[in-house]
């Protein structure tokens, strides 16, 4: 008696799982959101007498469209839109010059920057169903990639500020993880990370303080593992036709 409640309990499940499907031929239109905000603070030598605040503020949007070809595979169009602010603080501990009391802070410049990047290329999606309402899924995506980072450097001590533009376009590679909600058939709420991301681009930079305007040019390349709360998205689809 107890092997078949067990069997009924198992058939039960996989028949519901095989109900909960993503057939041939549903639309996938849908995107997220992510936001974070972050500061630390740390020294700049070993001698404790400099220190700097980082101060950091990304926001991100990520369109995606798709078509289910079979059960819970779909290939479609994604892209990414970000900005991030960034303000580096360096302050610098004065240590009197008669005396041994406490040295002064003071401000020993600052340097602002933002990042503007946009990302766009194809992409494919699977779907892994733990019941009728909720599945995993792994986005694996790739295509072009293009940023523009301005930076403004100014210290007390230096009466122009120093102003810098790199831009810089090449290609990307994403393998991201995701969970999705189904409250209804049509509408799934999900929650994903950046996974792991590659980048390849070639960049030029513009600085006032050269003698030469020939901007400098360079090669980066770089490789991200974002699993951390700070590489979190919201987002929201529609699955038509469904």
């Amino acid at each position: 008696m107890r092997n078949f409640i067990w069997g009924a309990a198992v058939l039960t499940l996989l028949t519901h799982t095989a109900q909960a499907q993503l057939g041939p031929g549903t639309i996938l239109l849908g995107g997220s959101l992510g936001y974070s905000q972050q500061s630390r603070e740390g020294a700049l030598d070993n001698t404790d007498r400099r220190f700097k605040l980082n101060k950091s503020i990304q926001f991100a949007i990520g369109p995606t469209a798709g078509y289910f070809l079979t059960d819970n595979l779909a290939l479609g169009v994604s892209a990414d839109y970000s900005i991030t602010g960034n303000t580096q603080y360096q302050y610098l501990i004065a240590v009197p010059v008669f005396g041994t009391g406490p040295g002064r802070v003071v401000e020993n410049g600052t340097i602002e920057m933002k990042t503007r990047r946009f990302n766009v290329g194809p992409m494919a999606r699977y779907y892994a169903f733990v019941g009728e309402k909720a599945a995993f899924f792994g986005h694996l995506g790739a295509g072009y990639q293009g940023f523009r980072s301005e930076s403004i450097s100014a210290s007390p001590l230096v009466a122009n500020d120093s102003e810098s533009l790199t831009t810089g376009s090449g290609y990307y590679a994403q393998l991201a993880p995701g969970f999705v909600f189904f409250p209804s058939a049509k509408l799934g709420l999900e929650v994903s990370l950046q996974g792991l991301l590659y980048r390849r681009t070639k960049n030029e930079t513009t600085r006032d303080d050269l003698t030469t305007p020939t901007p400098l040019k360079s090669t980066s390349s770089r490789f991200e593992a974002g699993i951390g709360l700070s590489n979190l998205q919201i987002g929201a689809a529609f699955y038509l036709g469904r």
